[in-house]
């Protein structure tokens, strides 16, 4: 087997630069994350998984859904908003997470 000399630099060590660090790893590339933030705070933000995003996690990587329900909590409100149109959207999501076959 030929070692792989493919080297990538990943600029952004969010959640998304992360995963393609990880994913790259584990096909033998070599990845080097970049980020500017020189140390990690809060920031006020969270992450929500819809039910199609947990379905393929859990394909990726099976039982992984049932560790992150207990590490988080169910959606049940999501307001989406643009300042600059004054613009505020809000639904409540058990029905939508429901007819995807995820309890959330």
């Amino acid at each position: 087997m030929s070692e792989n000399k493919l080297k990538v630099a990943i600029i952004g060590a969010g959640l998304g630069g992360l995963a393609v660090a990880i994913a790259f790893h584990k096909q033998g590339i070599n990845a080097q994350v970049y980020e500017k933030a020189q140390q990690l705070r809060p920031v006020g933000a969270g992450l929500s998984l819809f039910p199609n995003g947990l379905n393929t996690l859990e394909a990726i990587a099976p039982g992984i859904v049932e560790t992150l329900k207990h590490a988080g909590s169910p959606t049940r409100m999501v307001n989406l908003r643009k300042k600059q149109l004054s613009l505020k959207i809000g639904f409540i999501i058990t029905n939508y997470a429901n007819s995807f076959g995820l309890k959330y």
